[in-house]
């Protein structure tokens, strides 16, 4: 999963909210916060079974765990990436048949490679784990061997076809970091909805925020964007929300400062370095969870123009608020075309009553 808690939203609840999503003693409400996926997961949902469905969520969640985490020697990726209980052929040959959640999550990395034109790739973790950013100890790695497990990245080695998963080459292995949070949290919302007694909820997946539903005031839900490289909680936007999900990816969360130079997280797959694309953050606001999670690093990974263009070719439902180099803030609407966004100014992407 993605390495250390990625917390570039978080939620304003108005004060006469605080009570109902801290206290498990108000009716109709109950919130918690866990560990998982090595992120912070916080969980707050509302209805008359809303403990009920509390503690199933987060059961959830476990169970989820145990199939997409690359670190968790258990789970399911993590024995994929082993070649465990499969013959390994000479030319490095591997099937698998995956579980409907990891197949679709690696179904959802493989558009994402072939529509970015290989710069976003499931198959980074090789070159991932030596820089260490996990740790808050990271350091550039040798030339030498940052060059070697450049080599082992290439999502053109995975095929997948319905359940059946085949990994040609023996040295390949896979980091559904960009992928996952945004499939676990779309799985949850799916869940919710269908269950009898909930009437809304927010889930924040470290800092990736989804809610449908009601507030108990019938307010919207009203979400704070961190503004990169300054205090938590300094916000340069809010978004107003009915249903549906805001996600940001960033290079100020996970990075480091070496000999002068800055390095961050967003790693490019031709030379395992990181991407200078001309933006800070990238913003997804959408109603698609797997698809804003997915989006917002391709968008950092190809830069404002290329990402635009990616978005008005695929027909995304999707709108992208880009924090510039300078500081700068534009909105892309595929509909409407580019717009400045002062900083703190509030974005209102409630939906319209026909």
């Amino acid at each position: 999963m993605k390495q250390n808690p990625r917390f570039l939203i978080f939620l304003l609840l108005f004060a006469a909210l605080l009570l109902p999503c801290c206290s498990p003693r108000e009716k109709g409400a109950a919130s918690d916060t866990k560990v998982f996926f090595d992120t912070s997961v916080t969980l707050t949902i509302y209805g008359d079974e809303a403990e009920a469905a509390l503690s199933e969520c987060f059961d959830l969640c476990r169970n989820y765990e145990l199939i997409y985490s690359a670190d968790n020697k258990n789970s399911e990726l993590s024995k994929i990436n082993r070649r465990e209980g499969v013959e390994v052929d000479a030319e490095g040959r591997s099937v698998f048949t995956v579980s409907d959640e990891l197949a679709e999550a690696v179904r959802l990395g493989l558009g994402a490679w072939e529509d970015s034109a290989g710069m976003f790739d499931i198959t980074m973790r090789p070159v991932t784990v030596l820089w260490d950013f996990r740790s808050g100890k990271g350091s550039v790695p040798d030339d030498y061997l940052l060059s070697e497990e450049v080599l082992r990245v290439g999502s053109e080695w995975l095929e997948l076809s319905g359940n059946t998963l085949s990994v040609n080459n023996r040295n390949t292995a896979i980091d559904l970091g960009a992928v996952a949070k945004g499939c676990i949290s779309a799985r949850l919302k799916d869940y919710l909805r269908n269950r009898k007694g909930i009437d809304g909820a927010i889930l924040n997946l470290g800092g990736n925020i989804s809610v449908f539903g009601t507030k108990p005031d019938g307010t919207p839900w009203q979400i704070g964007i961190q503004k990169p490289f300054t205090e938590r909680g300094e916000l340069i936007s809010t978004v107003l929300l009915e249903d549906g999900c805001v996600i940001s990816s960033g290079v100020y969360e996970r990075n480091f400062t070496e000999k002068g130079i800055f390095y961050h997280h967003i790693l490019s797959p031709e030379d395992g370095m990181p991407v200078h694309s001309g933006l800070t953050q990238a913003t997804v606001i959408g109603t698609d969870d797997a698809l804003a999670d997915t989006l917002s690093t391709v968008c950092m990974l190809l830069g404002k123009d290329a990402s635009e263009a990616l978005i008005q070719e695929k027909g995304y439902e999707v709108k992208i608020l880009y924090t510039l180099d300078d500081g700068s803030l534009v909105l892309f609407d595929p509909e409407s075309g580019e717009e400045s966004v002062r900083e703190g100014e509030q974005l209102d992407f409630r939906q319209e009553d026909d």
